[in-house]
């Protein structure tokens, strides 16, 4: 990113949709690789490790909506004026 101006709405946006979806991907790495070997202990970390992404990607999605809900809410007033 940019250091010399700040990000418009839409970057904004597109950003936060990038950083959910490599949250999502990283909660499909972990349980995969749990899925995958037989140590338990590594296993349990792992599926941890997934189970804390889950809730940070919750979190993500949550504060997505609100952005969303922000930038609608931008859109129309634009529209009326």
């Amino acid at each position: 990113m940019a250091e010399d101006r700040k990000l418009s709405e839409a970057e904004l946006v597109r950003a936060i949709r990038f950083v959910i979806a490599a949250e999502y991907e990283a909660v499909q790495l972990y349980t995969q690789l749990a899925e995958s070997i037989d140590d338990e202990i590594a296993v349990k970390v792992l599926k941890n490790i997934a189970d804390e992404e889950k809730f940070t990607l919750e979190s993500s999605c949550d504060y997505f909506i609100i952005l969303h809900q922000m930038n609608n809410n931008s859109t129309m007033k634009v529209i009326e004026k």
